[in-house]
């Protein structure tokens, strides 16, 4: 059985201000390309299938484009809900979609949704967990006191064979060794939403969604596929990719990466702005989106508007220079109403820019002060 694993689309998504529908748009086509040429049996979608609870009515359809499309070809849909999604909106007409071969398991009642899918070796099971909090599962098993217990109940309260093949499909902050995040995602407050990857091991794979780098927990089998598009500058290195399964007999499985091209690139740029804006840097990039960081020491009237003028698609802009790099603090006086105003002026100047001030600032500062006394 061969399957495709992807997760965190996030339709409707946008970044610093740009809409990444277009580039979703490219990129499922892309995707729909790669179910033509290597003819998966199975496509799993890991959750965060949009950016948010309330989807916007573009991005609601594309992704019935995206679904539409996957019933061209001879495959079943496996889709659990993320901590993005709506769990009841994404099920929504669940079973008149089922028919369609597409599963969507959106909430958790009682046990884990399984799909049974047969091929030349056997039976395969596959484990649908939607994104849940502790509350989730207590509502069945009371014992549930954290984002780990909640998981380990309901796995345990699923009747799992593991002398069969069995594939786990889930969203959730799976950890217990070094994992990448981005900024991208959504940040827990003192890792309380974390879950112990030991959990998955005797799944023949886990099919995880949540962190958008792609990359193993530990083991090969336990796995998270990363997100399709890059995010967040913090994603400006990652190769993205979907993970192709070949499964055969029990725990006989072998894993490829397929590598996946945005339509726009996403990219860093750090230097003066008279280097970066002059005419033969970067001459074939300028469509690009890009977040600047400029070293320039002095100020620079409309810095984003002189940059936007050849990088339309700027995202972000960040200086890294005296004043930024300068982490002292202004000195606390004592009694500031018997210190001279100047002395108090040329401490805050040296707080914010790393230097002192020159005759010309100095003499300036005296008569303003002056005449403020006036």
């Amino acid at each position: 059985m061969r399957i495709f694993h992807l997760a965190d689309l996030h339709i409707g998504k946008i970044v610093n201000g740009f809409s990444m529908i277009k580039e979703q748009e490219y990129i499922l086509n892309q995707i729909i390309g790669l179910i033509e040429k290597h003819q998966p049996q199975v496509v799993m979608i890991a959750g965060d299938v949009y950016d948010k609870r309330n989807p916007s009515n573009e991005a609601v359809v594309l992704f019935s484009s995206f679904l539409t499309k996957l019933t061209n070809f001879d495959l079943d849909v496996l889709i659990v809900s993320g901590n993005h999604d709506s769990g009841a909106k994404l099920q929504f007409v669940s079973e008149i979609l089922r028919k369609q071969r597409i599963h969507i398991s959106g909430s958790f009642i009682e046990t884990i949704d399984k799909v049974t899918i047969d091929d030349e070796f056997g039976k395969v099971n596959f484990y649908l967990m939607p994104f849940v909090r502790p509350s989730d599962v207590r509502m069945f098993i009371l014992e549930v006191d954290s984002y780990h217990s909640a998981l380990q109940l309901a796995i345990a309260n699923s009747d799992i064979d593991y002398s069969q093949r069995n594939i786990f499909v889930g969203h959730q902050f799976f950890a217990g060794t070094t994992v990448e995040q981005s900024d991208s995602e959504i940040a827990s407050v003192g890792g309380i939403d974390i879950v112990g990857y030991s959990l998955l091991e005797d799944f023949d794979y886990a099919a995880l969604g949540h962190l958008h780098k792609g990359q193993k927990l530990k083991h090969d089998h336990i796995r998270y596929s990363g997100s399709p598009l890059k995010y967040s500058d913090s994603e400006v290195g990652h190769q993205k990719s979907l993970v192709m399964i070949d499964f055969k007999e029990k725990a006989d499985l072998s894993l490829s990466l397929l590598e996946l091209s945005p339509k726009t690139q996403m990219r860093k740029i750090k230097g003066r702005i008279n280097d970066i804006l002059a005419p033969d840097f970067d001459l074939n990039h300028t469509d690009d989106f890009v977040h600047i960081t400029l070293l320039d020491d002095e100020e620079i009237i409309d810095a984003i508007g002189k940059l936007r003028n050849k990088y339309p698609n700027l995202m972000s802009l960040q200086f890294d220079n005296r004043r930024t790099k300068h982490q002292g603090d202004i000195d606390v006086r004592d009694d500031v109403s018997e210190s001279d105003p100047v002395e108090l002026f040329s401490d805050f100047f040296v707080s914010q820019n790393n230097q002192t001030m020159n005759q010309r600032q100095m003499a300036l500062v005296k008569r303003l002060m002056e005449g403020a006394k006036n």
